[in-house]
């Protein structure tokens, strides 16, 4: 209940202490706050709620310093001249209840926790001394702080009584979680084999206290804000009633025809996800040939193992753009769900990258500047029983040590994670993923399916990381039920062709079959691709058709829609010329594709576009040529891939591209390629350079991290003996999965249908003073897919070409909004400047 704090009498006078004031004058009681916070973290999920209770109790008790209610009450200081957030990680760390190691495992826990909790975690070691001589978060936790500081704390600690906080009761219970972490490490010896993989895990705990903390102590602060009758409500979770969608796909799937061979086959892979509903938690695999129906197959096994399992929500993460809106457009479709639905959220856009006002001040006082609802945006609590996601927010989310951004980390427990399209998980992240996914499935109860046509051989990794389940493959399928798929044959030609040449053969092939998918590596091939097949007038024959990211989600979203009722004509001369953004879960079917040589997993998915329904009898060619001249400096992973598969072609001449064995082969080499010594990094740690050009890997970071443990040594003749050595924020600064991406920006992409350019319209919209912020959230989702992220050098360009505007949403803040002029912007090719290298994911 807000009480009313009237007057400028003295402090030290009042009866009561405050833990927030709201614009109006508005104060919450900090008992209260430190209680509703420590209620909702206990409640988030079951496991680890004491550790989780512990940490939101005492992660503002700081506040009850007089600086603190001075500040508070009379305003007495600077917005964050006073600090509160470090006395609760002293007072974890200067607790004499107990000295077992679990203890100070716990206490360690709680305290990188609620240090930071305001900004984000911190690196354990740090890179240089602070302003006060301290070399680690832990020294500082020592009592290494500013001597008012210590005042405060010695303060706070004589007043745990008048808040009847007993912190020693509240760090004994947090204990008992500690020994359960330790008994689900025991029961999981095999997988969790290393000392790394055990720090990598203890620095997974970390933060996932840390989400919970984050998260509620931002809504209970949210909660103060509102009123009394939506109070409770926002404040209450409710299990989703998986029975109702269950049914309702079983509606929508009720009328699918079974006649053809292919449906039938797409049936029995349907209905064996269903059967294997009922299995334990664990990592599976869902292999599945290119148009076996797997999207639909996948959430009829998550639906009823939700159910089975009593799981809290269903989460696809997608590697390419091109296919969340059409994934969550086939979920809204089974669901009968608007846009503004909240049962399925769509979560891909990279709003963090606006520049934004922090919601720190919120957090901190209950008063609101006007904050940024693009960061806002960009920290999405991922609540929403079905989310629809991409690898990039899903990594990023974990791999950060932002708040802002950690915050959705602990509702990944107790879940469903599909993650399509597997095989296009970046190299150099492959033994975090391995390790995040372990942990979610170890120990936070989530089940893993990983989805592919070529299932890559994560389990081989140089660290070996990957906890699959003893039985992983969720389908079989017999040879006959395979062969039924085998709808394309692969031909490779092992001479280079100019871009030139490989335009005429793919005219050569539209006119043979009537029409024809081309795809290349660049998103400048493809441009040079479609320029010469209009030089030579295939426009007199084919509807031409460009694809690449140089478009805005709702354009390529158009253009498929397009092509596909083009496809389903009996005359359909066309031609798309695309990047491998195609590839990969779109459901769109050519009579021919010609594909420049690449990984094999990308050419299969290519072939995956030809033929998808067996509309032709006999396999459908898909012909194979390798780009002269082709420069992929930037894109190591295609060249590796491409080089791999040339060498598979002049080793084994006469393989079937599409077989199993030469998917094995491909990923034998592949994963062979990078493997190292066990124990020594790999890329697939993910590489990153410090200020200076100091190498670092992002997994060694944040596991023992033996580096910076040496640099403790150089700089203090000292051994560091804690176990938390991890380098939270140096690891959470540096790792993107587009390394240098920039920013976000807006493109006024409109049909000729449109009765206004939606973009700008939401722009305007954005800009009304008059519309509340609950409905700017709305328009600021609606606006996501006309977006574009654009490289540092790309905007520069743009900038030079006076081709951007900046519309200011929040008068006199950083909250604004950047967009191309449509002068800029094509209805053929998206973005009408030349833009290397192609960027895949987002």
């Amino acid at each position: 209940m807000a009480n009313k704090h009237r007057g400028t009498e003295v402090v030290m006078a009042q009866s009561i202490l405050y833990g927030r004031k709201s614009e109006d004058g508005d104060t919450q009681p900090l008992r209260e706050h430190l209680l509703g916070a420590g209620r909702l973290a206990q409640s988030f999920e079951q496991e680890y709620s004491d550790l989780a209770y512990a940490a939101a109790v005492l992660h503002d008790i700081g506040k009850a310093s007089d600086d603190f209610q001075a500040y508070l009450l009379n305003n007495q200081g600077e917005r964050g001249s006073v600090h509160h957030a470090i006395h609760g990680a002293l007072l974890t760390q200067q607790s004499q209840y107990q000295t077992s190691d679990e203890a100070q495992l716990a206490n360690a826990i709680l305290a990188l926790a609620i240090a930071r909790h305001h900004g984000e975690l911190p690196d354990c070691i740090f890179r240089q001394q602070d302003q006060y001589g301290a070399n680690s978060i832990f020294e500082v936790f020592a009592g290494k702080i500013p001597q008012v500081d210590q005042d405060n704390f010695t303060q706070v600690r004589s007043r745990l009584d008048e808040l009847q906080l007993d912190v020693d009761q509240i760090l004994q219970q947090a204990v008992s979680n500690i020994h359960e972490f330790h008994s689900t490490l025991a029961a999981h010896q095999q997988t969790i084999a290393t000392y790394d993989q055990v720090m990598f895990y203890y620095g997974l705990l970390v933060k996932y206290m840390y989400s919970r903390l984050v998260d509620a102590d931002r809504l209970d602060a949210a909660a103060f804000t509102m009123p009394a009758s939506q109070r409770e409500h926002a404040l209450v979770q409710t299990q989703p009633d998986w029975e109702t969608y269950i049914q309702k796909l079983a509606d929508f799937t009720s009328t699918f025809d079974t006649a053809t061979p292919i449906n039938r086959v797409r049936t029995s892979i349907y209905s064996q996800c269903q059967e294997v509903s009922q299995r334990e938690t664990g990592i599976y695999q869902l292999a599945v040939p290119t148009g076996g129906g797997k999207t639909l197959a996948s959430l009829n096994f998550a639906l009823h193992h939700a159910k089975q399992r009593n799981k809290r929500r269903i989460i696809y993460v997608i590697p390419y753009l091109s296919i969340t809106t059409q994934t969550a457009q086939v979920f809204r479709s089974v669901f009968d769900l608007d846009a503004e639905n909240t049962v399925l959220l769509e979560h891909y856009s990279r709003a963090d990258s606006y520049r934004t006002n922090s919601q720190e001040h919120v957090a901190e006082t209950g008063q609101r500047d006007d904050e940024s609802l693009l960061e806002k945006l960009a920290a999405e609590r991922w609540d929403s029983p079905i989310i629809v996601t991409t690898m990039v927010q899903f990594l990023e989310t974990v791999m950060s040590a932002q708040g802002t951004k950690l915050r959705k980390f602990h509702n990944m427990a107790d879940s469903i994670i599909i993650f399509d399209e597997i095989q296009a998980l970046p190299t150099n992240t492959i033994n975090l993923f391995n390790e995040i996914v372990s942990f979610l499935s170890n120990i936070l109860h989530t089940t893993i399916v990983l989805c592919s046509a070529t299932q890559p051989h994560l389990m081989q990794s140089s660290r070996h990381n990957l906890a699959l389940s003893a039985k992983p493959n969720l389908v079989h399928l017999s040879d006959k039920e395979r062969q039924v798929f085998r709808r394309t044959q692969i031909i490779a030609s092992q001479e280079l062709c100019s871009i030139e040449e490989f335009a005429e053969h793919v005219l050569e092939s539209a006119r043979t079959h009537g029409n024809c998918l081309a795809v290349v590596n660049l998103k400048n091939e493809a441009k040079k691709v479609l320029a010469h097949l209009k030089s030579l007038h295939a426009e007199d024959e084919f509807t031409l058709v460009h694809l690449s990211t140089n478009m805005c989600n709702a354009h390529r979203a158009d253009k498929i829609a397009f092509l596909n009722k083009q496809l389903a004509t009996k005359d359909a001369h066309v031609i798309c010329v695309s990047t491998q953004l195609i590839e990969a879960g779109v459901d769109i079917s050519f009579r021919s594709v010609v594909r420049a040589t690449a990984g094999l997993d990308s050419i299969i998915q290519a072939a995956g576009r030809c033929n998808r329904n067996g509309e032709r009898a006999t396999p459908a060619p898909v012909l194979v040529y390798s780009l002269q001249d082709e420069h992929l400096e930037n894109l190591p992973t295609i060249q590796i891939g491409k080089n791999i598969t040339e060498q598979i072609l002049r080793q084994h001449p006469e393989i079937d591209l599409l077989s199993n064995r030469a998917i094995d082969l491909y990923y034998d080499i592949l994963f062979d390629t990078y493997k190292v010594q066990p124990g020594m990094n790999s890329i697939m740690d993910y590489e990153f350079r410090q200020a200076g050009g100091t190498r670092m890997y992002a997994y060694s970071a944040l596991a023992v991290n033996k580096k910076q443990r040496g640099e403790y040594y150089n700089a203090t003749g000292k051994q560091y003996l804690n176990l938390f050595a991890q380098a939270f924020a140096t690891v959470g600064e540096h790792f993107r999965v587009i390394k240098n991406a920039g920013q976000s920006v807006v493109v006024l992409y409109s049909t000729q249908e449109d009765q206004e350019c939606k973009p700008l319209t939401f722009i305007q919209q954005l800009a009304d003073s008059s519309i509340d912020k609950s409905e700017k959230l709305a328009i600021l989702r609606q606006l996501q897919p006309y977006t574009i992220t654009l490289f540092d050098y790309e905007i520069r360009k743009l900038e030079d070409e006076h081709a951007l505007t900046t519309q200011e949403i929040v008068p006199n803040s950083n909250f604004t909004i950047r967009y191309i002029d449509s002068a800029h912007y094509s209805d053929d090719i998206g973005i009408t400047y030349d833009i290397t290298p192609d960027m895949m994911m987002f």
